[in-house]
């Protein structure tokens, strides 16, 4: 799942006083910020570009979907750094045979 954060309008005095809450994780119980989960959603705002990770993706409007993936026990999660199990990152499309 996606969280959708938003804020409600604010001025800039109050968001300067917030924004510090951010980078602490304080902000999720405040008045104008609103949590909502989703499984896609599409971004448009003219003149924009949407970035994922730091990576420039390409000019809005994009659609952003969570698919299924599949998950795997590996007897050397270790290396990995992952608990027991670690995701792979292979997009299942259909059943595994």
């Amino acid at each position: 799942m996606l969280d959708l954060f938003t804020v409600a309008p604010v001025g800039r005095l109050r968001l300067l006083r917030l924004l510090p809450k951010v980078f602490s994780g304080a902000h999720t119980g405040l008045d104008v910020v609103s949590f909502r989960p989703l499984r896609s959603i599409r971004i448009d705002a003219p003149g924009m570009v949407a970035y994922a990770d730091g990576e420039r993706i390409g000019p809005l409007p994009i659609d952003v979907e969570v698919l299924p993936a599949l998950w795997a026990c590996s007897p050397r999660a270790d290396l990995i750094g992952a608990d027991s199990c670690a995701i792979l990152k292979h997009v299942v499309s259909g059943p595994i045979v």
